[in-house]
């Protein structure tokens, strides 16, 4: 089985490394990085209004998926909200 990664993905897999680095807050996913706790933290976590937590709760429930997506969608690829 190969493990090494293609020419293409190696590409990639930069790329991402290097959007990530530049986009992310400082420190974010090392221990000093403190996970949200409250929903308001969460939701401003998301780049949204802290009224929105009780509007979209159910979306999070149900649509977790779609959330994700929306995001990165958004904060990714660039594209305009819905």
């Amino acid at each position: 089985m190969e493990f090494r990664l293609s020419h293409e993905e190696e590409r990639f897999r930069s790329e991402v490394r290097g959007w990530l680095e530049a986009n992310l807050p400082p420190g974010w996913g090392t221990p000093d990085d403190a996970e949200p706790e409250t929903a308001t933290e969460k939701v401003a976590l998301w780049g949204m209004e802290p009224g929105a937590a009780v509007a979209c709760s159910a979306t999070i429930d149900a649509g977790t998926s779609e959330v994700q997506r929306n995001i990165v969608a958004q904060r990714v690829l660039g594209l305009p909200r819905d």
